[in-house]
């Protein structure tokens, strides 16, 4: 009978005081239907800061006018715990009529509801799909938190297209505009999604007669050999959009098929000019690699413009390259390519 109590007693014991922990997945649930509970929450824009959001004061867009609202302030906010931006439509009287968070900017990290969104840098109405009603195109910025860019600022774009009861996002353009470097600013993806002009053809051309065909400006052509391509031309230049400089490097044999592109531009969006270029095995395998010394105008969180040096290997591969972003962080100022060889010798260990 003894036993008996005590096996009750401990049985009782697990039962009352059971420890569990929530499942990752659960968690993130959880977090976003009370981040969206916050959201709904905001029937006025004075209960934006009560619920834990805060108002991008420089980019409010008064008396903005639309088929469904009339007359509204465009308000965006950021929600600082989550680094989401999202948009409220106010009327007169500060009423919300409108609300938003289903933006390109709020999805870089597909399924998650933490995103790296700084601010909105600026957006603009136009008709871009030709159907008489007010579009939104809309920039915003972001920061990378970590990995070989860490602390690099760069801007995401997207396009809030009006229909009869609110705003929609087509995905596919939007991805279109990021994804190929067409999101500097609102007059960029305006001269994409609006008047046709992309800069697609930069990474799907096959030949260089069609690069320059379609507006790319040979800044350098230069014979050199490597060891799996054999002897090529190494041809750098710009393509304008809107008035910025977009950087792209090809390799291209001798009656002008292109063998490979370099795209370095990687988060930054205004190519200022090439400091310099170096050939030389920095890894030590027998192979030619590629060592870019690249100028960028690019802003800083403060909105001031800054130029900034930047530095990329691309190391030759059998048939391809590999790049290199992280040779910024051990390579300096004024270093040779046998410093970078030197270097990277020891990094690479």
């Amino acid at each position: 009978m003894l036993l008996k109590k005590l096996f009750l007693s401990s049985l009782i014991a697990v039962m009352v005081f059971p420890v569990t922990a929530m499942e990752p997945q659960d968690q993130e649930r959880s977090d976003y239907e009370r981040y969206r509970d916050r959201m709904e929450a905001v029937q006025t824009v004075e209960e934006l800061a009560s619920n834990g959001f805060v108002i991008l004061e420089d980019n409010i867009y008064t008396k903005g006018e639309f088929a469904n609202f009339g007359k509204v302030d465009i308000v965006p906010a950021l929600d600082p715990k989550h680094e989401r931006i999202v948009f409220f439509f106010a009327d007169e009287d500060g009423g919300i009529v409108y609300k938003t968070d289903e933006l390109e900017c709020n999805s870089q990290r597909r399924g998650e509801l933490n995103q790296p969104n700084l601010d909105v840098a600026g957006f603009g109405l136009r008709d871009i799909n030709g159907n008489g009603l007010t579009d939104i195109v809309i920039i915003s910025r972001s920061i990378c938190r970590s990995g070989p860019y860490a602390g690099v600022i760069y801007t995401v774009g997207d396009i809030l297209f009006q229909h009869e009861t609110g705003f929609y996002r087509d995905w596919r353009l939007s991805d279109r505009i990021n994804r190929f470097g067409m999101n500097t600013d609102v007059n960029t993806v305006i001269a994409f999604a609006r008047d046709g002009i992309s800069t697609e053809f930069l990474y799907l051309a096959d030949t260089l007669d069609e690069l320059i065909e379609n507006g790319f400006q040979v800044m350098h052509s230069n014979v050199v050999t490597f060891e799996t391509f054999g002897e090529v031309s190494l041809i750098y230049g710009t393509f304008r959009l809107a008035g910025y400089y977009t950087l792209m490097i090809y390799l291209a044999d001798g009656e002008g098929n292109l063998l490979w592109n370099f795209q370095p531009m990687g988060r930054y969006t205004n190519f200022s000019s090439m400091r310099s270029y170096e050939l030389a095995d920095i890894d030590g395998d027998g192979k030619t690699d590629l060592v870019f010394h690249i100028w960028y105008d690019t802003l800083t969180p403060e909105w001031e413009t800054e130029r900034v040096t930047d530095t990329v290997i691309y190391y030759q591969r059998n048939g391809y390259f590999s790049p290199d972003w992280e040779a910024r962080f051990f390579i300096e100022e004024n270093d040779t390519a046998l410093g970078f060889a030197e270097k990277e010798a020891v990094f690479l260990r």
